[in-house]
């Protein structure tokens, strides 16, 4: 199923596949949701709900106006945003390539809602979040693999 949610005055499209605990998955750039179209059937297929959102300014999702209107902290808001508008407080992530540096800093942010974390075929070399936040008990189920363990259509 597609929605169209509304956050911080633009429209986002956003893939909703499946039942079951939520997987957040995050394109990289210039990409957009298709590029988990492998992913999303065997992850739902798999018993998971999948949400793949197209980032501002990618696919079907409306372009911010200005340059710094794409700043990482509003990337992160954004991806926020659709979790809640979705009422998802715990979430899988998974990000690839530039949506793999989205994840790790909505990782740091938000270590409460995070269940656990993969980055899918980055370049980066980055060393592992650190929770802004000493309640977190979540950080250290933050594993950064190859996906190897996560369904591959």
């Amino acid at each position: 199923m597609q929605h169209r949610l509304r956050i911080d005055g633009l429209s986002f499209n956003v893939l909703d596949e499946g039942v079951g605990e939520p997987v957040l998955l995050v394109h990289g750039f210039p990409d957009d949701h298709t590029v988990w179209r492998n992913q999303v059937a065997a992850l739902a297929a798999a018993g998971y709900r999948v949400i793949a959102p197209d980032t501002r300014g990618c696919g079907d999702s409306d372009m911010a106006r200005r340059t710094g209107d794409y700043a990482l902290p509003r990337l992160v808001a954004d991806l926020i945003g659709v979790l809640d508008a979705l009422a998802i407080h715990k979430v899988k992530l998974v990000g690839h390539d530039w949506g793999a540096v989205i994840a790790w800093v909505l990782a740091a942010d938000t270590p409460n809602g995070l269940n656990d974390m993969r980055r899918f075929r980055s370049a980066m070399r980055l060393p592992m979040p650190q929770a802004r936040s000493s309640k977190s008990s979540r950080v250290g189920t933050c594993s950064c693999s190859s996906c190897a363990d996560l369904p591959n259509g």
